[in-house]
Parts: structure tokens; C-alpha cells; sequence
């Protein structure tokens, strides 16, 4: 049919990147039918503004209620939620669990370019408050005349808007199809942004103005041609054997091919041409990160940013390394030096973001992230981040919508999936949490602490074998860590086996460090001493006794008032629910 081979000419004109092309067919297709919702899912992919896309994902789903692409879209923008409810959280005790672990950046410095996307709510007032006129020239180009007509946009949530992504090295972002794919895998983040980002400028191109190899090496290396690259800047080094630039961009070419002891070879004899030469440090960082995650590159970072103080990639590298190794100050003394230069770009938003989650200031997190996603909404791991905010926070739903899509578009994510199984746990979705925790772990095995939050869900299902068998393999990765070993006792008491529950409660007390765990275990143990039977009511007393001598602070009001119900007292005039004692369980490592 006409429409048919229309429509196929518009797909292959956007797949060719010729969008003018691809959207006056689909604006013809449109004009002989207007309620085929196909054709307005994939104008979206090729109009110009965001208005515009919006308008044609409402209509696409209006017109097909159950077209998950537009949907996902909208859920992308932020301008719609996600399907279903979230239960509210009702915890039996106060818990806070903790998020060291998973607050650093995956991936080496070799791929600290990767990162995740947001929807601000600058950027979400903006689709709400803009005025219809670029919808408008879009129904004129669709019907031939303007009409009048009333929009209604859906007003936002911030926080429950997702997505996410992949980078490569240097901040080169990798380049979706333009039609989107609506059956077996989402459709590219990229398919509902505003602009192109283009890669990263190469950070040594010095003229050789009567070398015709040069040029063509240097087309070939800007399009990602790496063989016929290192063939032409070879037969280059034959006429300059000095140039030292020609060299680094052919170690930079293998490192590109994955050769990463070609490159090597070739960074080590660019510094032992020209000891000065910036970049080829910070190769020699990248590719021993990429050999070995756990490769000391503190060195090579360094005489980078010694020999080229102005070297912006190499203070990025070395904010990322520093963040990963725990060195969340040092990260931002690196940042605040890319400040003092004006070098506020995405990545300098990104990494402030990951430092300050990591130095317990999610507000600041967010805030972060969201400036990052508006300078670059290509950088996914924004999303990461944003999820871990925050749900460090408290701001579970948010961190739920946040992390659904971040893991629908980075399936391999084992951190993605390992924060969305927290929340999950902390919202009582107690099945979707033990399966997403295991995914997790599937991508990365040494999660072990996956394993603790399981029995979380197993112990919220009742499941109360497959608790204990989680809670004693945590117990015997992590002998210092509190909450696998209260956690073991509640689970034997509450499955019936109140004596064995008591003495594990009992012997949880001499890990508690702060005053939120040892209201846990006076009141685990007031219960299990009740169970008991009558000869350990004094005890029982007392640890009820013990509980109410707590800061008010340190617990939760309903187990204020059980104390005050069992010792006979009056209750206290009703008070503000108190917020639990954040102190934190210190972290082990994976």
C-alpha cells in the first residue's frame, strides 16, 4: 500500500538521520490518518522541540491506552507517572539501612563518563508553563491550518520520572538509532532529546600541514576508524619520529580497539619521548583502570594535572578515582578547582553529585544531579544518583520510580538493581524485592550484602527459613555488622522458636553501637522474655525500662507506647513521630 511504503521511506529518512525528510512524510501520513497512533510515536522521534514530543506521545497514547512506548516516553519526560501505587511503608522497627556501598560510582576511570538522566523541575515547569506555539506549528504542518484547541498537560511528580544510560571513555556519548523501537526493548533515552551531543574535541590535533597522512589518519580517528587511524599515522611517524602527538593519538586508537597492552607500550614511549606530554599520563591511568579496576592510578593522575594544570579531563578522571576509593573530599577539592576555571560542565555536576551522596548530603546530591541532567540529559548516571539520594533520603517512592526505569535501560546495572531491591524492601514489595536482588547480584557476585537484604524480604514474607539462612551467611561475611545479627534473632523468634530467638536477640547487644540498635534489642527481647513465660517478667520489665530511658529520638513511638502499655503507666500527651537515630552502621566492604 501508499501509506505503507510512506511510512517505511520516513523510518529509513530518520534511521539516515534526515529528519526534516522523515517528518513531512509522517505529517502527510498524518493528514489521511489522524488516528493511527503509530505514526504520531515515531513523529515524536523527530520533531524539534519538547513541547512537540509531548503533545505527540499524549496523542499516540490517547488514541492507544495500552502503548507502552508512548507511555515510557512520557514516564522519560517526566511528565507522566509511573503505573501502579507504592505502599506505604509501615516498619515494625527503626531502621535505617544503610547505603555506603552503594553510593560510589560504578565503573574505572576508564569509564567514568558513564552517568544517568533527569527530568529537573525547571525542566518539568517549563513543559507545564511554555505556551502551545510550538504545538501549534506542528498542527499546522499536520492539518494545513491552525486550530483551536485546549491542551491539558498532566502535572508532573517530581522524583518518579526515570531513565538511564551509557557512556564511552571521554565523555563521548554513545549514538542511538533514531526510530524508536516499540517491541522487546525501550526506546532510546536519546529519541526524545532536544539536541546532539557531540564527542568530546581531541585534546591534541597539532598541525602537519604537508603530511596528506596525517589528514587522513586524523579523519579516520574522528571517525572512529581505528585501524586505518594508526595504518596513516604510522606511515607519519616515518616523516616525524618525534611527533609525539601523532604517537599518543595511535595509543589512543589501540585503547579505542580494546589492545589495551598496544597501548600501553605506546603511552609508555610517548612519556619517555617527551616526560611532559599531559595526556599520554592520563591514557596510561585509563587503560591500567581497564586492565585492573584495583590498579593504583593516583601517580599517573597526578603528573597529568602536574604537567598541564589546565588539563580538565584529567581533574575529571581524578575526582572520579578519588571518589571511588573512598577519597570523597579529595574529589572535591578537584571539582572546586574545574569551579575556579569556569568548567562547570555536566560531568563537574555529575561528580559533585556522586561525592556529596557519599558525604551524606543527598539535598545537595539532587541538586547536583539535576543541574548535570539540564547541561547534558545524555549522561545516565544522573539517574543513579538520583536514586540513591533519594532514597537516602527517606523519599522512597521517588527513589522506586527513579531506579524502575534506570534498570529498564541499564539492565547489567548490579548497583541500579541492588538500590531499587533496598527500596523495594523498605516499601514491603517484598517479592519484587528478593527477585531484583538477585539480578544484582547476577552482574556482580561479590555483592554480598544483597544476600542480608533478601532475609529482609524473606523475614516480611514470613518465609522465616529462608531469612535465618540469609541472615547466618551475613552474619558470617560481616561478623561485626549489627543487623544481620538482630536481624537472625527476630527471625527464630518470630518463626516459633522463642528461646534460640532470645539468646541470638541477647547476644545482638554487644554489636549495637548507637541508640536506635540497642532499642531493638531491648524491645526484641522484652518480647521474647514475655514468651517465656512468668519467671522472666522482671527482666522483661527491664528491658522495657530500658527502652523508655532511650532518647525519644532512638524510638519509634508505637514501641514508646507497648513500653508505657506493659509497665502500666499512663501514655505520654501524644507527641510528633519522632525520626530515628541515623547514626551510621559502619560499612563493610563488599
Amino acid at each position: 500500500m501508499a501509506d505503507d511504503r510512506m511510512l517505511q521511506e520516513a523510518l529509513d529518512a530518520a534511521r539516515q538521520g534526515q529528519r526534516t525528510r522523515a517528518r513531512d512524510l509522517l505529517t502527510r501520513l498524518l493528514r489521511t490518518n489522524q488516528g493511527e497512533p503509530s505514526y504520531w510515536l515515531y513523529l515524536s522521534s523527530v520533531v524539534d522541540t519538547q513541547k512537540e514530543r509531548v503533545y505527540c506521545l499524549q496523542t499516540a497514547l490517547k488514541l492507544d491506552p495500552e502503548n507502552q512506548a508512548a507511555r515510557r516516553g512520557l514516564t522519560l519526560m517526566g511528565i507522566m507517572a509511573l503505573d501502579g501505587g507504592i505502599k506505604p511503608v509501615k516498619p515494625e522497627r527503626s531502621r535505617q539501612f544503610d547505603i555506603g556501598e552503594i553510593a560510589k560510582a560504578p565503573g574505572s576511570v576508564a569509564e567514568s563518563e558513564r552517568a544517568k538522566l533527569s527530568m529537573t523541575p525547571r525542566q518539568i515547569a517549563m513543559l507545564v508553563v511554555v505556551g502551545v506555539v510550538a504545538v501549534s506549528l506542528i498542527l499546522y504542518a499536520i492539518f494545513g491550518r491552525p486550530k483551536e484547541l485546549v491542551y491539558t498537560f498532566p502535572t508532573a511528580t517530581v522524583g518518579t520520572r526515570q531513565a538511564e544510560l551509557t557512556l564511552t571513555a571521554e565523555g563521548t556519548p554513545i549514538v542511538p538509532t533514531v526510530t524508536p523501537t516499540f517491541e522487546g526493548s525501550p526506546t532510546p533515552i536519546a529519541a526524545f532529546l532536544e539536541v546532539t551531543f557531540t564527542p568530546t574535541a581531541i585534546y591534541v590535533a597539532t598541525p602537519h600541514p604537508a603530511s596528506e597522512d596525517y589528514r587522513i589518519a586524523l579523519g579516520a580517528y574522528e571517525g572512529e576508524n581505528w585501524e586505518r587511524a594508526i595504518e596513516f599515522f604510522e606511515r607519519v611517524l616515518e616523516d616525524e619520529p618525534n611527533a609525539v602527538d601523532v604517537l599518543y593519538l595511535i595509543g589512543e586508537s589501540y585503547y579505542n580497539l580494546e589492545d589495551y597492552d598496544a597501548a600501553r607500550r605506546t603511552f609508555n614511549d610517548v612519556i619517555a619521548k617527551d616526560p611532559e606530554f599531559a595526556p599520554a599520563y592520563l591514557g596510561r591511568a585509563r587503560v591500567n583502570s581497564k586492565v585492573d579496576p584495583e590498579a593504583k592510578i593516583a601517580t599517573d593522575l597526578n603528573d597529568a594535572i602536574r604537567n598541564d594544570p589546565d588539563f580538565i579531563a584529567a581533574y575529571l578522571a581524578r575526582a572520579t578515582y578519588r571518589i571511588e576509593v573512598g577519597n570523597y573530599e579529595g574529589a572535591m577539592e578537584d571539582l572546586d578547582i574545574l569551579e575556579e576555571r569556569g568548567e562547570e560542565t555536566a560531568l563537574y555536576y555529575l561528580y559533585r553529585a556522586q561525592a556529596l551522596l557519599n558525604l551524606g548530603e543527598p539535598e545537595l546530591a539532587i541538586e547536583n544531579a539535576e543541574q548535570s541532567n539540564e547541561l547534558d540529559p545524555t549522561l545516565y548516571d544522573t539517574y543513579l544518583a538520583l536514586g540513591q539520594a533519594y532514597y537516602q533520603l527517606g523519599e522512597i517512592e521517588k527513589a522506586i520510580g527513579v531506579l524502575q526505569t534506570y534498570t529498564t535501560f541499564e539492565a547489567e546495572s548490579a548497583q541500579g538493581w541492588y538500590t531499587l531491591g533496598l527500596a523495594y524492601v523498605e516499601h514491603e514489595d517484598y517479592e519484587e524485592a528478593i527477585e531484583v536482588l538477585d539480578k544484582a547480584r547476577t552482574y556482580q557476585p561479590n555483592l554480598y550484602r544483597a544476600r542480608y537484604y533478601r532475609g529482609e524480604a524473606y523475614l516480611g514474607l514470613e518465609q522465616y527459613d529462608l531469612a535465618i539462612e540469609d541472615f547466618v551467611y551475613s552474619k558470617g561475611v560481616y561478623p561485626n555488622w549489627f543487623e544481620p545479627q538482630i536481624s537472625h534473632g527476630i527471625a527464630l523468634f518470630l518463626s516459633g522458636d522463642d528461646f534460640e530467638g532470645y539468646k541470638q536477640i541477647n547476644a545482638s547487644k554487644g554489636y549495637a553501637e548507637t541508640n536506635a540498635q540497642f532499642a531493638q534489642v531491648y524491645y526484641w527481647r522484652a518480647q521474647a522474655y514475655a514468651a517465656l513465660g512468668e519467671e522472666y517478667v522482671d527482666v522483661e520489665e527491664a528491658d522495657w525500662e530500658a527502652l523508655l530511658d532511650l532518647p525519644p529520638e532512638a524510638v519509634p513511638e508505637d514501641w514508646i507506647k507497648e513500653a508505657q502499655k506493659e509497665l502500666g503507666r499512663e501514655a505520654s500527651p501524644p507527641s510528633p513521630t519522632p525520626t530515628s537515630e541515623t547514626s551510621p552502621t559502619p560499612t563493610p566492604e563488599s
